[in-house]
């Protein structure tokens, strides 16, 4: 324990803050089942998908896995993921995985006001991840990733890691997981000025009881502020073995999102909620979360060989 804790603390003090933060779409959580949770998957294990949050998750993954994904945002917005990853006796777990998002097509003009030609802008993340066990009750994970954003003939590129640790208590059924996301350096901008990339430090735990599975997260550490107001919360059950429910709330989404209207989808802000319905080796994912001026739909399928 005391080991994982020196691991916690090296892991904060090499978080970078400070400035603009560019490539705001690594923030954003695609997969379904994370999402209905709120994002809360920090100190989760078994699923594919955990490289997005923290790679140590996937370290108890015993059969290959395959997930894919579309989440219909707002306005044109859509963005879509897919992974693998492939366990290896006594050496660990392989995988890779790719996140796109897509803006739509927009009008050009000129400096006159004429239309030009139309323009799309897109970006996308792939990554290359390992996880393994290292001691009892000790998993870590790193992820490298090559990350591309572009805009009419305009593109800019960064390439970046993620490194994270988890801990098992099995006496309190619970586990407690770090994570450094998005470390690395912008190799080349639109134009001159380079953005920095959305460094994040996330702590999270997690506990079953009975057939309920609690969590709790604490985003973006290594930013100054109010650290105890980027939290979210989540429950997950599954009470039968074919479908599981999932609700979640994120205080730092319904910050940044809060619109200070009135409304359903401006109150709900930082709500989510999922089903997941498994048959043989397939499972199917759902999720809804309100945007404040939207609602954003999320759907996976995970397939287990």
């Amino acid at each position: 324990m005391i080991r994982f804790v020196l691991l916690l603390i090296c892991i904060s003090f090499t978080a970078l803050y400070a400035g603009e933060r560019g490539y705001q779409f690594l923030r954003v959580g695609v997969p379904a089942r994370a999402t209905g949770l709120g994002d809360t998957y920090v100190s989760q294990f078994g699923d594919v998908n955990t490289f997005m949050y923290n790679p140590a998750g996937l370290s108890k993954l015993s059969h290959k896995q395959f997930s894919a994904g579309y989440m219909n945002h707002i306005l044109d917005i859509g963005s879509g993921h897919a992974a693998y990853a492939q366990p290896y006796k006594d050496i660990g777990v392989f995988g890779a995985g790719l996140v796109y998002f897509g803006y739509g097509d927009f009008k050009g003009y000129d400096a006159s006001g004429y239309a030009t030609s139309s323009f799309s802008s897109s970006d996308y993340a792939l990554s290359l991840f390992y996880a393994r066990q290292l001691k009892e009750n000790v998993h870590f994970g790193a992820t490298v990733k090559i990350i591309r954003s572009a805009i009419e003939n305009y593109s800019s590129g960064a390439v970046a890691v993620d490194v994270g640790a988890i801990y098992i208590l099995p006496q309190y059924d619970a586990q407690v997981g770090a994570s450094l996301l998005n470390a690395g350096i912008v190799t080349h901008a639109f134009l001159n000025h380079k953005e920095k990339l959305p460094v994040s430090f996330q702590l999270g735990v997690s506990r079953k009881w009975n057939f309920t599975t609690f969590s709790l997260n604490l985003s973006d550490l290594n930013l100054p502020g109010n650290r105890l107001e980027r939290f979210a919360v989540s429950a997950e059950a599954d009470p039968w073995k074919k479908i599981t429910m999932r609700i979640g709330y994120n205080q730092q989404r319904k910050s940044e999102l809060d619109l200070k209207g009135s409304g359903f989808l401006n109150g709900a802000s930082g709500l989510s909620a999922g089903l997941g319905f498994k048959h043989q080796n397939y499972v199917f994912d759902y999720s809804f979360a309100s945007w404040g001026i939207g609602a954003v739909n999320r759907f996976s399928l995970t397939v287990n060989f």
